[in-house]
């Protein structure tokens, strides 16, 4: 999905994209509606039926970023089945659902490599604090005591929140599976959102010290096991999955990264943040890879 940017003295982004999802002009992309704040059965991001109207944004200023389509001071984008079919202007759909793209920049989302949304919910909590105080009271005093409709709720204005920004594609480093149930609701909340993002399945907050592979409350990570299968059979979808893998202990680390290979899911780890940094984990991770 990409986002619609107003020149100046036109309507606002907000409101833009409070009409209506806009395709990606660079690639083709799927668009998601949102649904009920409930678990569903069907893949998460899935793409939209067949028989959904066409969407026509009309007399655009579009930037394709794609050197093989061009830019266009003024131009149409057709969307078919989810899918960008056709970027040039004077583009005829008579059966498309028509915006008015005019006086708006139409151009690809940007994308956002390493977020914590489930934390959303918690904006203005610290902000003056340090790492350390993010360490005590984020990690360590309110991640132990959310519940899985709050894991919801902070993914789901994460989301929006990044839509809205003109951000359309987010790594979810999800480091708050203190049990599947949690896991599912932040699955649905990127769902309901719409966004395009890479589930990054990460450990517990269970509360200090947090030695969670000494825990039996949650099933990280073989619980990946099951996403696979229940929410993120195909790649071809909105959503694909990841593991936010922990860097030590090397032991657990080494066995968490085993169930991500099984399942095909690519690892995305924290190299060294502040202090823990100075201890290379990732180089002594490396060193004992198979």
């Amino acid at each position: 999905m990409s986002t619609a940017l107003p020149l100046p003295g036109e309507m606002s982004r907000r409101r833009f994209l409070g009409t209506a999802a806009i395709g990606a002009v660079a690639a083709p992309m799927s668009l998601a509606g949102m649904a009920r704040p409930t678990m569903a059965a069907e893949p998460a991001g899935r793409a939209p039926a067949s028989n959904a109207r066409p969407l026509l944004l009309k007399r655009g200023c579009v930037l394709t970023l794609d050197r093989a389509v061009g830019d266009f001071e003024n131009a149409d984008v057709l969307v078919e089945k989810g899918k960008i079919v056709a970027v040039k202007p004077g583009i005829t759909a008579p059966n498309a659902e028509v915006i008015d793209a005019s006086r708006t920049i139409v151009m690809p989302g940007f994308v956002d490599t390493h977020r914590h949304i489930w934390e959303g919910i918690l904006r203005n909590v610290l902000p003056d604090g340090s790492l350390g105080d993010y360490f005590r009271v984020v990690t360590g005093t309110l991640g132990p005591a959310y519940r899985p409709e709050d894991v919801y709720a902070g993914n789901l204005v994460s989301a929006l929140g990044a839509i809205d920004a003109g951000v359309t594609t987010i790594l979810d480093w999800s480091h708050i599976q203190n049990t599947p149930e949690h896991t599912d609701s932040a699955v649905q909340a990127l769902r309901d959102s719409g966004v395009r993002a890479v589930f990054g399945y990460g450990s517990p907050q269970l509360g200090p010290p947090n030695k969670w592979w000494e825990d039996t409350r949650h099933k990280y990570p073989e619980d990946m096991r099951r996403l696979r299968k229940q929410y993120f059979s195909s790649e071809d979808q909105l959503l694909t999955l990841a593991l936010a893998g922990v860097p030590f202990p090397t032991d657990i680390a080494l066995s968490s990264w085993k169930v991500a290979r099984d399942v095909g899911a690519r690892i995305t780890v924290h190299v060294g943040v502040g202090q823990f940094g100075k201890r290379a984990d990732v180089q002594k991770l490396a060193r004992r890879a198979p």
